[in-house]
């Protein structure tokens, strides 16, 4: 979780000759595809109370219990070996940080929201630092891998967080995103079946059948443009602060997906292992036929060993 730069906002990043350089932002809204006035101040310091003061938030992050952490850490031993130094990046109570910790990872949490943490110190199985993942305190080329569960969506500048994570991470280094993919249109499908059915949606984005039809056809359209696109594209949206929701992504900031992460991380000259990821049937074959589209974002990078993979990702031949 994060704090909130000065509006809800799209960036868009154009290559160019040494540098990478945002375009005009705007906010888009999660079901409507218009330009809304972006926060003010109050709205940002709004949501990083939220997420230090809110108890509701907190009990809701108590029902993630072991099995709920299951896929994490699966995809976690898959890709990261034992003993390695790992950073747990937005893991709020700290229990996927101490589950890291018992599994034979010398683990690191770290959440924006000391009211959160407090809980996890209460383990004593691992260490637990309060700070804003855009200002890490820890120096470069530090931890072995970086990993995320269900935190980017929570990002209100997502460039600025991969880059800081790029910049803590040992050469060599493996980086792991797990988040659900807001922009597939699987969600929306799935809300609008279940609410046809007489079933219940996803609070804020799909509570209603119509919401649930405005949310696929903004998400195929997203798709679609994240396709074509030469450059990566963030989009963000005004999260729900009113309490009324604890959960389901009300508070989302960021609206997660693969194919803007895996394309600003190989502008970084990250290598992306794999982008989707699933353990039931029908999610590992969405994973293997559409990664992209995905439900859920299981990314994993790995930060070159030295200026010579550099040279090789880019296409550039080191001379004899």
């Amino acid at each position: 979780m994060n704090r909130l730069p000065a509006g809800f906002r799209r960036r868009r990043f154009r290559a160019r000759v040494g540098s990478v350089s945002p375009r005009r932002p705007k906010q888009i809204s999660v079901l409507r595809l218009d330009t809304q006035f972006a926060p003010d101040s109050h709205d940002r310091r709004a949501l990083r109370q939220y997420f230090e003061t809110n108890r509701s938030y907190l009990r809701d992050l108590r029902t993630h219990d072991e099995p709920y952490h299951r896929q994490f850490l699966t995809l976690v031993r898959q890709w990261i070996p034992p003993g390695t130094r790992v950073l747990d990046v937005g893991c709020g109570t700290g229990l996927s940080t101490v589950l890291l910790s018992r599994a034979g990872y010398n683990t690191v949490g770290v959440d924006i929201s000391s009211l959160f943490l407090q809980e996890g110190g209460q383990h004593g199985e691992a260490d637990f630092v309060a700070a804003d993942a855009e200002s890490l305190p820890f120096p470069s080329a530090t931890f072995g891998a970086v990993v995320a569960f269900e935190f980017i969506e929570h990002v209100a500048d997502v460039p600025a967080v991969l880059t800081e994570f790029i910049r803590i991470l040992k050469p060599g280094g493996v980086l792991l995103l797990h988040s659900p993919n807001l922009c597939s249109p699987f969600f929306p499908l799935r809300d609008l079946f279940s609410l046809l059915l007489g079933g219940k949606g996803r609070p804020v984005f799909a509570e209603t059948p119509d919401q649930a039809w405005q949310w696929l056809a903004t998400n195929l359209k997203h798709t679609v443009h994240k396709f074509r696109s030469p450059f990566p594209d963030f989009l963000y949206r005004k999260p729900d602060l009113s309490g009324q929701y604890a959960g389901g992504d009300a508070d989302s900031v960021y609206l997660a997906c693969q194919i803007d992460l895996a394309y600003y991380l190989r502008r970084q000259h990250l290598d992306i292992l794999q982008k989707a990821w699933g353990e039931k049937r029908l999610s590992r074959w969405l994973a293997f036929l559409l990664p992209n589209c995905a439900p859920y974002i299981a990314l994993v990078a790995r930060k070159p060993r030295d200026v010579n993979e550099i040279l090789c990702s880019s296409g550039i031949r080191q001379p004899p």
